[in-house]
């Protein structure tokens, strides 16, 4: 369902884009709906919500635990969700988070999309949060604003005691000390594209851009659309 947050704001994107350095083959003034790599897209919004939402479900049903037990379903987030208002729009609460820290793995911008996606390297590294005791409707809501584009594994990831650091407000709150392991298993929505991925992600850009107010209006949207249709 990203793909109604980037449509939403097609201007907004190309500038945030551009502080992105995107390559210069998809700059332009206004993208346009026949530019952006759709395909993907469009097999989500063809099909029904009931089919959205089995899919959701299976997906969720994999749940990931602290290995002492303590907490469970364990989300690793390194990107949009990171905002504290867009989970806050998703889920309706500003889960506290556990800093961490992925191997193996790289944090790409995607191109004409102002969200990131995570692929293997093998010298890569990805700094991100950990949500923890997501209920299993939480847990569907985001698989059901992810979409299809990503695919949810279960990955080992490194506690980081250290606090991620930006300039800019509106990240989640943190707790360094949340998760007493020194590592843990967790969910993490790794990206399945095969189109031109490229550079490096960050955070800071996506807080200080212009599409972040309607990427928050809309997160809250994708929320009522899903618990309506759940209701």
């Amino acid at each position: 369902l990203k793909v109604l947050l980037l449509l939403a704001a097609a201007p907004e994107v190309s500038a945030f884009s551009s502080s992105l350095a995107v390559p210069r083959r998809v700059l332009t003034s206004s993208i346009s709906p026949s530019l952006l790599p759709l395909k993907s897209y469009r097999g989500i919004h063809s099909r029904s919500f009931a089919t959205m939402q089995a899919s959701a479900s299976k997906r969720s049903s994999s749940t990931s635990n602290s290995d002492d037990g303590h907490y469970q379903n364990l989300l690793f987030i390194y990107g949009s969700l990171m905002a504290k208002d867009v989970m806050y729009g998703l889920v309706n609460r500003v889960p506290v988070c556990q800093p961490a820290i992925l191997s193996g793995y790289h944090r790409y911008c995607l191109p004409c999309r102002p969200y990131p996606g995570i692929k293997e390297r093998e010298s890569g590294s990805v700094k991100g949060l950990i949500v923890a005791d997501l209920s299993e409707e939480e847990c569907q809501i985001l698989d059901y604003f992810e979409g299809d584009e990503y695919e949810k594994r279960q990955l080992r990831v490194q506690v980081s005691r250290e606090a991620i650091e930006v300039s800019s407000p509106g990240l989640l709150p943190m707790e360094t000390y949340m998760l007493s392991e020194d590592t843990v298993l967790v969910n993490a929505y790794v990206y399945k594209g095969d189109d031109d991925v490229y550079g490096t992600w960050h955070i800071e850009d996506f807080l200080r851009s212009n599409i972040l107010d309607d990427y928050v209006s809309d997160s809250s949207i994708v929320r009522e659309d899903f618990l309506r249709s759940n209701s």
